[in-house]
């Protein structure tokens, strides 16, 4: 989000990068945040007005009660009443002036770097230096019914993504206490930056994290095995970056086995997930992770149980159902 004391001293600047981006559309965003800016910040200075007028007649009234001229106090006080209540009616103006310059700033596109070519689409770029060629795993996504797995490549956090937007597919249409925002976020692998950012933007008041959980059913004595496939998805207690909400843990896992649903418990020493950012927003956020174990994960071929997918969306499913208000405060 660009900056807005570039809209207040260059507004020009900025619909001309508007215009490099081919957006005209949101060139009456620019004049409509400066509007309301200057609305804002007038209100701002009148509620500072208001808070010293009305902290100096505070302290007339004591005086004028100590010369006992009490009639007079009583229209100190009436008129000390009447400034709160007109700041009160600025504090919801500026409330709402805040949102509409947020809602535009987050429309308006950055400054284009001087470096970037200016055209309506890749065709009109300008090849300057080529650095070698990427390479990408060329792996086909398959499933076997005999088996119930799945193999294919990034499914941490493909499966995570899949969870998602089967959730949002089951439940859409039906009537929920509680409003329900999926977000698919990137970097997760390189210190949750995408969660960071998405956290910040949705503020959510509850969250399930869906992931691609290692399994190691395959690497450990069966006694230490704490993930394996097909036998449901994975709540973890705590990792390296978050302590598992134990109150929405204890929900989760009892909802689970009232209702039948296969889930594992575990804790991880190493790792984290998108939780690690999402339950340190703003006054802090409850946070359950359900993971699909995945054999091999972050290799180009992890392998995955469709039961287990399938079970994971079934529990956040059930837990969404159930969410309202008191439900959220007793976590």
């Amino acid at each position: 989000m660009i900056d807005i004391k570039l809209i207040r001293t260059n507004p020009e600047l900025v619909k001309e990068n508007i215009k490099k981006k081919f957006q005209d559309e949101k060139l009456v965003l620019v004049d409509e945040v400066a509007q309301f800016d200057e609305e804002y910040r007038a209100a701002k200075t009148k509620a500072d007005e208001l808070r010293n007028k009305r902290k100096v007649m505070s302290k007339q009234i004591g005086g004028l009660m100590a010369k006992g001229q009490k009639d007079e106090a009583e229209k100190v006080k009436a008129e000390v009443s009447a400034i709160g209540a007109e700041l009160d009616a600025m504090a919801e103006k500026e409330k709402d002036l805040e949102a509409k310059i947020r809602e535009r700033m987050l429309v308006i596109p950055n400054i284009i770097d001087p470096s970037v070519p200016i055209g309506k689409d890749d065709s009109e770029n300008v090849e300057i230096e080529k650095f070698g060629e990427p390479v990408v795993p060329d792996v086909t996504f398959s499933y076997s019914e005999t088996t119930d797995l799945m193999v294919g490549k990034s499914f941490d956090c493909r499966l995570g993504c899949a969870a998602i937007l089967k959730t949002m597919h089951t439940l859409a249409g039906q009537e929920l206490n509680v409003d329900i925002v999926g977000a698919c976020a990137a970097q997760e692998e390189v210190g949750v930056r995408g969660a960071t950012v998405t956290s910040q933007v949705i503020k959510p008041d509850v969250a399930i994290v869906f992931e691609g959980c290692p399994a190691d059913d395959t690497c450990v004595e069966p006694y230490m095995v704490q993930t394996a496939i097909k036998h449901g998805p994975m709540l973890r207690h705590i990792d390296a970056r978050m302590i598992t909400n134990p109150r929405y843990q204890r929900y989760a896992l009892g909802l689970a086995e009232e209702l039948g649903i296969p889930v594992q418990d575990a804790v991880r020493s190493a790792g984290s997930t998108n939780g690690a950012a999402i339950h340190l927003t703003e006054k802090a956020v409850p946070v359950i992770v359900i993971g699909v174990p995945v054999r091999y994960a972050h290799t180009h071929y992890g392998i995955s149980a469709y039961a287990d997918f399938d079970n994971a969306v079934k529990l956040a499913c059930e837990i969404l159902k159930r969410l309202d208000e008191k439900l959220i405060m007793s976590f």
